[in-house]
């Protein structure tokens, strides 16, 4: 439901893609607004049918959000950024996929640790600015384990 549109509408309507276009450009300039930069992470396809129920029917809609996020980032690239969780995740074994998020969906707090220093903080260090880098503690920045995995 939006503000002051009747019915319920999803993403790749017109009216909730532009919605959401606005909603993460006001993201984008609240963020940078002191210098600071967005980064947008993809949302994976989620796999209810993991834990039993049925197969999700808003795959269209996951696609549709993470289109959005890549065109504020491709329209802004010196404010706005994307990483691609969806691939990375989508580049592991199945049996890899439903370890790290056994409903399909949810990371628990161990396995959203673990993606996050597997993953997640590699992708970071990429963007940040190489003077930015130099403070933080050498063992992170060069910490074969962080970026083993990243992809």
């Amino acid at each position: 439901e939006l503000p002051g549109v009747a019915g319920r509408h999803r993403l790749g309507d017109p009216v909730v893609d532009d919605h959401a276009r606005d909603l993460l450009t006001r993201a984008v300039d609240t963020l940078s607004a002191r210098g600071g930069r967005a980064v947008f992470v993809t949302s994976p396809d989620l796999r209810p049918e993991w834990d039993g129920n049925p197969p999700c029917t808003c795959d269209a809609e996951v696609r549709r959000w993470n289109e959005l996020l890549r065109e504020i980032a491709a329209v802004d690239p010196e404010r706005a950024s994307v990483v691609d969780l969806a691939g990375w995740l989508g580049s592991l074994e199945v049996a890899e996929q439903k370890r790290l998020r056994p409903d399909g969906i949810h990371f628990s707090v161990a396995s959203g640790a673990e993606v996050s220093r597997r993953w997640l903080v590699p992708q970071l260090l990429e963007l940040a600015p190489p003077a930015h880098r130099r403070l933080l503690p050498s063992a992170e920045v060069g910490d074969p384990t962080l970026a083993a995995s990243s992809g």
